[in-house]
């Protein structure tokens, strides 16, 4: 086989030795453009605007002006944070399929040379370089995807408290899901 990953063998690479491959920026842009096509509002908010988001302490001492300007805040990160999430999914999948389909294909190639015994071929597949970078890449889009939606069900409960006072004001009429349709 003429592209074998044989014989580039080595140390597990280092954290700062995994950098964002062409795919991810690809597969970012990919997704832009499906919702961009299908005209579906991409959610956009800046770092800074994130950043200086702070929960009041308690929003009944909130003017109503304040309270709903929060609420606005805090939908706007949700819906932001949502997309992101989403996003990260969509990484998380693909780079763990790319670790299966990578892993699957340098075992049918270790079965295929015969001589090796499963033991031996495990070891090969733990030790093989370029595996544990897609075996990384996979691990750090699942960190980054629990991370986001621990973010977000936290901004989740931000927006929940938010929208009780909002109710308790009565600023909030509830509709009835039938006059909606």
């Amino acid at each position: 086989m003429g592209d074998s990953w044989l014989g580039r063998e080595r140390e597990v690479p280092l954290d700062d030795e995994i950098v964002e491959e062409p795919q991810s920026v690809t597969l970012t842009e990919g997704i832009s453009f499906v919702v961009r096509k299908l005209g579906l509002p991409v959610p956009q908010m800046s770092h800074a605007e994130i950043a200086q988001a702070e929960v009041p302490k308690d929003p009944s001492n909130l003017s109503d002006n304040d309270l709903t300007g929060q609420m606005s805040l805090w939908t706007r990160i949700m819906s932001y944070t949502r997309y992101e999430l989403g996003k990260a999914d969509v990484e998380k999948t693909a780079k763990l399929n790319q670790y299966n389909r990578q892993r699957a294909l340098l075992y049918l190639e270790l079965r295929s040379q015969g001589g090796n015994t499963e033991e031996e071929i495990r070891q090969k597949l733990k030790s093989n370089v370029q595996l544990s970078k897609h075996l990384k890449a996979a691990e750090v889009a699942a960190a980054r995807y629990k991370l986001l939606e621990a973010l977000f069900f936290g901004y989740r409960q931000n927006y929940t408290m938010l929208s009780r006072e909002l109710t308790k004001r009565g600023l909030i009429v509830f509709a009835d899901v039938a006059d909606m349709e």
